[in-house]
């Protein structure tokens, strides 16, 4: 896992609820109420995500990750697996920028065989309009935040630049 993927995860994903009146990281909803903790790890219970603010009393109970070591330590080990996961769908060279790129993407939206088909076509105009157009709702409704996350994954495997306001360079209006 790259210094760069690890920036731009970290930058996406809060480490903390904000709660600071508890010692230690506690879980936190993400945009569509999953709740997570360290760096973006989905909880699982019962074989499905922890959903709702009705299930946070669950989500403390299930905490795993409890100090930013441990939470550093996930992030690293689901990007291997991400990693391993990306190049298997690949079917031509891409650059180590595209495969970071691809895992960011994975981990925040699981697999995408659109992406894939794209990627693997070298159809970069197409490519470009999908990244940014798709993944980017939470719960029907766009997010702001989903908008910038795809076009900064989308920048940095085509420039290997990390840019937290790549929205701007593609001219994308935000919601």
């Amino acid at each position: 896992m790259s210094k760069n993927t690890t920036t731009i995860a970290k930058h996406y994903e809060s480490l903390h609820d904000g709660d600071l009146t508890m010692i230690g990281l506690q879980p936190k909803m993400d945009c569509s109420n999953i709740w997570t903790e360290g760096y973006g790890k989905a909880m699982i219970v019962n074989g499905g995500f922890l959903k709702g603010e009705h299930n946070k009393e669950i989500a403390y109970q299930n905490i795993t990750l409890h100090t930013e070591q441990e939470a550093l330590e996930d992030l690293e080990n689901r990007y291997k697996k991400n990693e391993s996961f990306v190049r298997s769908k690949l079917v031509r060279e891409v650059s180590q920028n595209m495969i970071d790129a691809l895992c960011l993407h994975y981990d925040n939206c699981g697999y995408s065989s659109s992406l894939y088909f794209y990627v693997n076509k070298g159809m970069n105009d197409e490519l470009k309009q999908f990244w940014l157009n798709h993944y980017i709702k939470s719960g029907g409704n766009v997010r702001n935040g989903l908008i910038k996350r795809r076009a900064c994954e989308y920048h940095f495997a085509v420039t290997g630049i990390i840019d937290f306001e790549a929205y701007k360079i593609y001219n994308i209006t935000l919601q």
